[in-house]
């Protein structure tokens, strides 16, 4: 019986170690930031068997692979937010697992977060008082790095889809800025802009657009008072020449000093001539 065990359990070693010589790492190991978060991801190669998992480590140069987070997963990525130090470089790797069979690590190498994170676009917070438009920019940041943040936002505006023109630059996140909207006529839109700086400057993209149509209330006023005067000017001045020529005493005197008789000219057409009394 131990005989038939040994040969078994050599059988089953053997098939192991040739899976694991069959395994191949995973495929275009990249990183990608979304939302301040860093993530590791990769694909699939199709040599390997259905069914595998992944485990993630990070480490030092020349130190031990850190295996913490990201064990025995079947998905295809991996967040590394909150997992790092963040004035060190770190490689961080990734390789396929079958039962107890491994690949070798595929390695990414000087992965540091603080510079190879981009920053989101923030969201628009807008609300109207009198003439003016106040304005703040706010965004969401992983909870483990708040405070090595210095965020600032950009605020660039257009009028009537005219290009867009810069006109809050570098405000500190969260700090409301004051846009007097006297003036404006038409569909004003505005969006911000998150500015993060370390040893360079990073800019996200612009956030969802806030739009508002103005209709300015001095502006159509006068327009509407000079269309007005166009228009009635020529009536009135028509109305009053009928009216003086109608109502004066001189005019209305002459009419009735006037008689019209008609007589016959030499063709036999009948011509109206005037007479006076």
């Amino acid at each position: 019986m131990s005989v038939w065990f040994t040969w078994a359990f050599l059988i089953s070693q053997c098939f192991v170690l040739q899976i694991a010589s069959l395994l191949h790492p995973p495929l275009n190991v990249t990183t990608i930031s979304r939302n301040f978060k860093l993530f590791l991801t990769w694909a699939p190669d199709p040599r390997n068997p259905p069914n595998v998992s992944y485990q993630v480590a990070y480490r030092y140069i020349n130190s031990k692979w850190n295996k913490k987070n990201c064990r025995n997963i079947t998905g295809k990525e991996c967040d590394l937010t909150c997992l790092f130090d963040y004035t060190h470089n770190y490689i961080v790797g990734v390789r396929t697992k079958f039962g107890s069979s491994m690949s070798k690590w595929e390695e990414i190498k000087d992965i540091s977060y603080i510079f190879t994170v981009d920053p989101e676009a923030p969201t628009l917070e807008v609300k109207f008082v009198d003439k003016s438009m106040y304005i703040n920019a706010a965004v969401k940041t992983p909870h483990c790095i708040k405070d090595i943040y210095n965020l600032k936002y950009n605020i660039e505006a257009s009028l009537n889809n005219a290009p867009k023109q810069i006109k809050f630059k570098e405000v500190k996140m969260n700090s409301a800025v004051i846009l007097d909207t006297t003036g404006l006529s038409g569909n004003y839109c505005v969006e911000a802009l998150t500015v993060f700086t370390m040893e360079q400057k990073k800019i996200s993209q612009p956030s969802k657009p806030f739009c508002h149509l103005f209709k300015d209330e001095e502006y159509n006023s006068g327009h509407n008072w000079s269309f007005a005067v166009l228009i009635l000017f020529p009536i009135l001045l028509i109305s009053g020449i009928l009216l003086y020529v109608t109502s004066s005493p001189d005019i209305l005197a002459k009419q009735r000093g006037q008689l019209l008789w008609i007589f016959p000219d030499s063709a036999g057409n009948c011509v109206p001539q005037s007479f006076r009394k």
